[in-house]
């Protein structure tokens, strides 16, 4: 055997029989949102408006849902935010904030985004505790085709 492949092995097998010191997250998303006086989607009464981040976002049996613990955010210039309004019934309308597609390439960015959101179960999984809120409309519109449609004509 060459001498790195036995380091090679060593080092494997030392890695494999000790137990790592990984980094603690002892501290919840809920406990430091608010400490900072952040709140949620769900927090937001009927009427209510905010930016979210389009990565709160998730699909569902084909339709698009909204998780109950993103994030009220300030719009970016450089991620894809949407501005949500709260509906009766635990659902939101959206509309999908200017600069988010002020450009040939942030348009491309949003649209592929869109057509690969997450599966809700996923955000689910990793959190049981959250709820998702059905999104309606996006800019009006009820079908993804007629948005991208729209958005495209608009450059």
């Amino acid at each position: 055997m060459t001498r790195n492949r036995i380091i090679c092995l060593v080092s494997a097998f030392f890695l494999a029989t000790t137990q790592a010191n990984a980094f603690d997250l002892n501290v919840s998303k809920k406990v430091m949102m608010l400490r900072y006086g952040k709140t949620t989607a769900a927090d937001l009464v009927v009427g209510d408006r905010s930016f979210i981040s389009i990565f709160s976002l998730c699909s569902q049996d084909s339709s698009l849902a909204l998780v109950s613990d993103a994030e009220n955010e300030t719009p970016s210039l450089y991620a894809p935010t949407l501005r949500v309004t709260r509906l009766p019934g635990n659902a939101f309308s959206a509309e999908v904030n200017r600069e988010t597609v002020s450009d040939a390439n942030k348009l491309e960015s949003f649209l592929l985004t869109m057509s690969r959101l997450q599966r809700c179960s996923r955000f689910l999984e990793t959190d049981p505790t959250r709820t998702l809120f059905e999104i309606q409309t996006v800019n009006g519109f009820a079908k993804f085709s007629e948005l991208a449609e729209s958005l495209l004509n608009q450059k």
